[in-house]
């Protein structure tokens, strides 16, 4: 459906209420090849407590002064990758949401769902929401319903990671609780050992890594983070595994760091926080 036909449902005319909280879309921008689509979700929480301020040079404090009949309001960037052009009809899009305002995948898909359903009433739109009935009988048409779902996935594999990156090295932590020599008002709740990679000969695998847990004085380890690269010049990272499951697959997350002062609400999109956000892609 075309970008320029939701435009005019953006704001107040479209919320979703979850629970006590209101969801809103307040913006909405696509780029010039409309590959891509930036919106801004914002989360209204009535739970959330009168937030409290402080002086940094007096130390005097003061509540913000919520009303009863007043929520803390924050708002969520979301960025949208269309398919590739060539993909299947059913292949999803990719969608990047920023953290810590209330709002969900579930919730921007219930919030999506509902401006579909709103657009397919516009006269534009109307011929999307019709299809040619599967006996092929010219003329003959059924009713198309649009879905959207929103699902996060592990998606990364320290098998992969080893073949194509570098290992930096692990903190092996042996979990345990006996009381500390030194004091018996304190207890020793796990040893960790950290061990670097230098001069790895042949490949790192990661049944030979998975071996290092098996030997003796490897086997007494429950965990191991494990630091990594995931290309040789990429940004080092580390994931806790459980030694007996380093199959597992995790999910590829990061933290986007900013060289100016970011808000906590914003009622049109920002390209700073958009740009930053696209060096995840």
């Amino acid at each position: 459906m075309a970008y320029e036909g939701y435009a005019a449902l953006v704001g107040a005319a479209h919320t979703r209420r979850s629970g006590s909280r209101l969801i809103a879309l307040d913006d909405w921008r696509s780029s010039a090849d409309g590959t891509e689509h930036y919106l801004v979700i914002s989360c209204a929480d009535p739970a959330i407590a009168d937030p409290a301020f402080k002086h940094l040079q007096t130390g005097a404090a003061r509540m913000a002064g919520k009303a009863d009949e007043e929520a803390v309001d924050k708002s969520a960037h979301l960025l949208i990758q269309a398919p590739a052009a060539n993909a299947a009809p059913n292949a999803p899009a990719l969608m990047l949401l920023t953290a810590g305002a209330g709002v969900s995948p579930a919730k921007v898909a219930t919030l999506l769902a509902g401006l579909v359903k709103l657009g397919s009433r516009l006269p534009a739109h109307k011929p999307l929401m019709r299809a040619t009935h599967p006996d092929g009988v010219a003329g003959k048409t059924v009713a198309v319903r649009i879905g959207i779902t929103a699902a996060g996935h592990q998606s990364r594999e320290l098998a992969t990671i080893l073949r194509s990156g570098k290992l930096e090295g692990m903190e092996l932590i042996s979990e345990s609780r006996a009381a500390w020599d030194q004091d018996p008002g304190f207890v020793v709740v796990a040893d960790v050992l950290k061990v670097k990679a230098v001069n790895i000969h042949g490949a790192m695998t990661l049944g030979r890594l998975g071996n290092l847990f098996k030997k003796p004085n490897g086997d007494r380890y429950d965990k191991a983070r494990i630091i990594f690269k995931e290309t040789p010049n990429g940004k080092k990272e580390s994931e806790l595994f459980d030694t007996s499951d380093l199959e597992r697959a995790f999910t590829k997350k990061d933290v986007i760091r900013f060289e100016t002062d970011i808000s906590s609400k914003y009622s049109k999109v920002s390209m700073t926080v958009i740009d930053k956000m696209r060096e995840l892609l």
